[in-house]
């Protein structure tokens, strides 16, 4: 009698197993990352493509010289594939500029040469401007609407007419593109003062709806980088190593909140007059109001709290196997009884 409560037993519990961990498991999924990235680190397991100049190229990173040989140069590029595990290539060349000052050796160029090799990136990664400024080309107008013609001999135009080609062969990409950092004591054409360059890039980067890195205007950057010492510019131009060690988390931070959706366009970020408003109204409102907009940060703290290791899915999945141990530990000790019961 009592063997065969215990069977019965034993049957319940597996059957409680296997609900709780019917209902984990829905959990878990729901969590989980798609297309191989991590809950932590949307690059991870991603593609990306890199394009631009010497200094995305990172010609300069040999230690020791310029032009030295047997050095490992990998550049942002580099750095940022290996550390999130991504698959890619760096198509940056030396003398690349946006507009045709520099011939036929143009940023666009490195697009349509590997658009016969792939298109299907996660991310296309644009960098420029530098030779433009190098060689003083000129800046030009932004176009009215998105189909041209664009005037390649004019910056504005090359970089449009380079956000146009990009859009229309890589169409399953994210894009962005990375504006310079200063070079202060550049001695070549307008590199000291790149502000109109810069200026022209933003304009057109909010223009194509291009997510943006703005090092020109960054002070944190620029102080790191100490551009009136070749400390970490190798000729006041080109990163060496350690340049790029500084430059690489900039890089590699923004380009995740590209890859998660977080990134947003300056211009589109509250000011501080406008939060002043909105914390004036706020307090204007009625309390009802305010308890509605606290339960409403709760609800959303709780929410950003999910992934594979939140608390309720572990729960869950301690329950269940606990609730399998008991059903195999009173199994175990059922069929024993019962061989006990027949060797009498």
């Amino acid at each position: 009698m009592f063997a065969v409560r215990r069977m019965r037993l034993s049957c319940i519990l597996l059957l409680a197993f296997l609900m709780s961990f019917l209902c984990a498991v829905p959990a878990f999924a729901e969590d989980a990352p798609a297309d191989g990235a991590s809950a932590e680190n949307p690059l991870a397991g991603k593609s990306v493509l890199f394009v631009g100049d010497s200094i995305c190229e990172a010609i300069c990173e040999a230690a020791g010289g310029r032009w030295e040989t047997g050095k490992s140069i990998t550049g942002w590029a580099g750095r940022i594939i290996e550390n999130n595990g991504m698959t890619g290539a760096n198509l940056g060349k030396s003398g690349a500029s946006v507009s045709n000052c520099r011939g036929a050796n143009m940023v666009v160029n490195q697009l349509a040469a590997q658009s016969q090799v792939n298109t299907d990136y996660d991310y296309v990664i644009m960098h420029g401007g530098v030779n433009d400024a190098w060689d003083s080309a000129p800046v030009g107008e932004m176009t009215e609407g998105f189909d041209g013609p664009f005037v390649y001999s004019t910056f504005a135009g090359g970089l449009e007419d380079m956000f146009h080609y990009a859009k229309e062969t890589f169409p399953n990409s994210q894009f962005g593109f990375i504006i310079n950092f200063q070079l202060p004591s550049a001695t070549y054409g307008r590199l000291s003062d790149m502000t109109e360059y810069v200026d022209m890039t933003i304009k057109i980067c909010e223009k194509w709806e291009i997510p943006y890195l703005d090092l020109y205007n960054n002070e944190s950057i620029n102080g790191e980088l100490k551009g009136t010492t070749t400390a970490y510019l190798h000729d006041y131009i080109h990163p060496n190593k350690d340049g790029y060690d500084i430059i690489t988390p900039y890089v590699e931070n923004w380009l995740k909140t590209v890859a998660d959706g977080t990134y947003a366009f300056p211009s589109e970020e509250p000011s501080e007059s406008s939060d002043a408003v909105s914390e004036e109204s706020s307090e204007a409102e009625s309390e009802p109001v305010a308890e509605s907009g606290e339960a409403s940060d709760e609800t959303s703290e709780t929410s950003s709290e999910g992934g594979w290791f939140s608390v309720g899915n572990v729960v869950s999945l301690v329950i269940s196997i606990l609730v399998l141990l008991a059903a195999i530990a009173t199994l175990t000790f059922t069929l024993l009884q019962r061989r006990k019961n027949r060797s009498k």
